[in-house]
């Protein structure tokens, strides 16, 4: 498998040809966590005390969203210090290179995902009959390698990895301990579909931040267990 895209990716990619369509205000989550992803590809930005860490980047092409929603939040993207990726593919590392030699980010990746990063197969489009291949370079050499069990300080921030392998082999999941104390009770998705991320926006009141939910997590894992039993009993292995 080398650098694998699917169905999704390729749509994405089309629709990334004018990146400008994909455009959300950013804003603020909880304690010292940011939104600053478009409609489509999560970004979230952690303030740690002693410079700036985002998780994922998105597409190449949404590069500049991204650094004026980081403004937006009254950020300087000159403190970003690093960018921890959640997997290999385009659409979360695609600003990456830009960011790293732009502003000299230490850049981690999942080790068992490094292969992808060195070239991309971008066959899988064409029985999509969507032709796209990215108009730029945006592979780039990871500074860390992060594997499961792993545990990375940022500045006031505490990132446990834990293996998630199956999106792509390295793919991780991260527990944030941030300085509020909060536990697993803010669910960051990816996408934003993934954790309905704008639903709760458009809920939250000032009496009620809909992103603080200590039941979710389970929830989450309950449901993708169904969605996979089913999954087995309608095409077996």
């Amino acid at each position: 498998m080398k650098g694998e895209l699917s169905h999704e990716h390729c749509t994405q990619s089309q629709g990334f040809r004018a990146p400008w369509q994909y455009d959300v205000a950013p804003f603020h989550i909880v304690d010292n966590l940011y939104y600053v992803g478009n409609t489509s590809v999560s970004v979230h930005l952690f303030d740690t005390g002693e410079g700036l860490l985002l998780l994922d980047t998105a597409y190449g092409e949404t590069a500049y969203l991204l650094l004026e929603s980081i403004r937006e939040m009254g950020f300087d993207p000159h403190d970003i210090r690093w960018i921890l990726h959640s997997h290999a593919h385009i659409d979360h590392y695609g600003a990456t290179r830009y960011l790293a030699e732009k502003y000299g980010c230490k850049t981690y990746m999942p080790t068992a995902d490094f292969f992808m990063l060195e070239d991309a197969d971008w066959s899988w489009c064409t029985p999509f009959n969507m032709k796209y291949e990215p108009p730029y370079d945006y592979y780039f050499k990871p500074d860390v390698g992060v594997n499961p069990g792993d545990v990375l300080k940022f500045g006031n921030i505490t990132v446990t990895a834990y293996s998630a392998a199956g999106h792509t082999p390295g793919t991780m999941a991260y527990i944030f301990d941030l300085p509020g104390g909060l536990k697993v009770d803010v669910v960051l998705g990816n996408h934003p579909g993934q954790s309905h991320t704008f639903e709760k926006l458009a809920a939250r009141t000032p009496e009620n931040n809909t992103f603080i939910d200590p039941t979710e997590w389970d929830r989450f894992l309950d449901e993708t267990r169904e969605w996979a039993r089913k999954l087995l009993e309608n095409d077996p292995i």
